[in-house]
This record gives structure tokens, sequence and C-alpha cells, in this order.
């Protein structure tokens, strides 16, 4: 279960936004933002628009794709 709020992060463009994640009620992890930029989930950035390295496709091995997947 988690949270996030658009617009809560003081001082930022109203695109910002912070929240949670969190496990039986306690929360497990930090979550931070711009819906147009970035995320950082606990401080560390798992995806960034303007460093594709960091937005990798996972292949699906294993699995079979559908012939809508925008990969074939």
């Amino acid at each position: 279960m988690g949270w996030f709020e658009p617009g809560i992060v003081k001082g930022k463009p109203q695109d910002f936004f912070a929240g949670e994640i969190l496990k039986d009620g306690k929360k497990i992890c930090s979550i931070y933002g711009n819906y147009m930029g970035f995320m950082d989930f606990d401080g560390v950035r798992y995806w960034d628009l303007r460093e594709p390295k960091l937005m990798t496709v996972h292949d699906g091995h294993g699995y079979k794709k559908l012939p809508s997947d925008s990969r074939l």
C-alpha cells in the first residue's frame, strides 16, 4: 500500500510529488519526484527522463509477449 500527493513539496512547482510506500501500516520507503522528470525511492533515483540508461526495458524472458506489446 502507498500514497503520493502532487503539489505537496514546498517551494516547488505543482508537478512535484512526495509520498510513501507502506507495509502493514509502517513506512518502508519514501517517494519523491516530478511527473515530467524523475522519481526517487529513499533518495535513490530509479527513473530519470534525462538519463535513458536508468530506463531499462526487460525483454520478458520466459513470458509470452502479447501481439500488442510495443517491443514487437
